[in-house]
């Protein structure tokens, strides 16, 4: 009989639990680079199938939502607007109501290409693997003004990006800004754009917040103070279990500083501290256990017993998530309807690891 692993995961757009088995064969049918991709079966509403990517060493290191047709979504109230580094695709986006805008990546010697439309995860992941330099650029002020132009002119626009201490974004989203006001003064002053001060898993769960507020009822006014609380409120704690990528970033600074003469510890790092946005040192411990009690005890002496929402993210396999779950709802208030899971995302990993495993969560509003 030949012999079959067993996977599971969360689907990046429904949150359903998702098993499925692969034996040798077939998965040593499917590798093309480092990657292997497997499509898994079509479920949920609207219907769509999740593209799975498995390394060479068996180990799930990405996961995207394919749907077979998209209605682009016209029952909200605003309009929303993202950049990639949320980990929303463009499908993924107009089938929840948000437009995404892609950042470009450039992997070696080669010219820069839109992150999700030109250029995917297996290639960035095959870069990293084969030590090319993969470097990321924000999204640019023509590309955020073409978004607004396309927007519709009779709705506000919320647009969520990534924090300004890792990227430029922000800031040409506020010079995209500025620009239409000159020629559209009034639809200039209905969009509004806030810094997440936060990347990855934790500004997709914003970009969901603010749609669930929307489908609520809830006025512009009220979903821009929620997203607000967020972003003044979350932390982020990050297990680096690979240094490589840390100690290569030029985006980390003191962070990997801090950490590049490390031997046989692994770092533990904060994001958002001081509600700056910015990614500090926290602990050094010498393996996934040490760091997952570390990081529930700091979420005990941070927030005691309130009831918090968040999401743990996850790069290196999906038992490690689900340990650092049971042992945060032993230790606190949480439920498992207010977290969910999801892997760290392309934007991140270039500049970190995929080799990581964390929490990004807030108190409860």
């Amino acid at each position: 009989m030949t012999e079959k692993k067993r996977y599971s995961l969360l689907c990046p757009h429904c949150k359903d639990n998702i098993a499925f088995e692969l034996s040798v064969e077939e998965l040593e049918k499917s590798y093309s680079g480092e990657t292997a991709k497997i499509s898994l079966a079509t479920h949920g509403s609207p219907e769509h199938t999740v593209d799975v990517y498995i390394d060479r060493d068996g180990l799930i290191r990405s996961a995207f939502a394919n749907f077979a047709s998209i209605e682009t979504k016209v029952s909200l109230q605003n309009t929303y607007i993202t950049d990639a580094t949320s980990e929303l695709n463009p499908q993924e986006g107009l089938a929840i109501g948000v437009k995404v805008v892609p950042y470009t990546v450039t992997i070696g010697d080669s010219s820069p290409k839109k992150y999700n439309e030109e250029v995917f995860f297996s290639e960035v992941y095959d870069g990293l693997k084969s030590d090319k330099r993969v470097k990321s650029q924000p999204v640019s002020v023509e590309s955020f003004l073409e978004a607004f132009k396309t927007s519709p002119r009779d709705k506000p626009v919320i647009t969520v990006t990534v924090s300004m201490k890792y990227s430029e974004g922000y800031a040409n989203a506020v010079k995209a800004k500025k620009i239409l006001a000159k020629e559209d003064p009034s639809f200039a002053k209905n969009i509004h754009i806030v810094d997440s001060k936060t990347t990855g898993p934790m500004m997709k769960l914003m970009v969901k917040k603010a749609l669930s507020l929307d489908e609520e009822g809830q006025s512009v006014s009220e979903i821009i103070e929620y997203l607000n609380w967020i972003r003044e409120k979350h932390l982020t704690y990050i297990y680096v279990d690979s240094l490589s990528a840390l100690r290569k970033s030029e985006r980390v600074g003191r962070v990997t500083s801090f950490f590049g003469n490390l031997l046989g510890l692994k770092p533990v790092i904060i994001e958002n501290e001081n509600n700056n946005g910015e990614l500090k040192p926290f602990k050094t411990v010498r393996s996934k256990k040490a760091a997952i009690k570390e990081i529930v005890k700091a979420i005990r002496e941070q927030f005691g017993y309130v009831e918090l929402v968040g999401v743990i993210i996850y790069g290196i396999i999906i038992d490690d998530a689900l340990e650092m779950q049971e042992m945060l709802k032993e230790d606190s208030r949480t439920e498992d309807n207010d977290f969910t899971m999801d892997f760290i995302g392309t934007g991140v990993a270039m500049h970190l690891s995929y080799d990581v495993l964390g929490i990004s969560l807030y108190p409860k509003l």
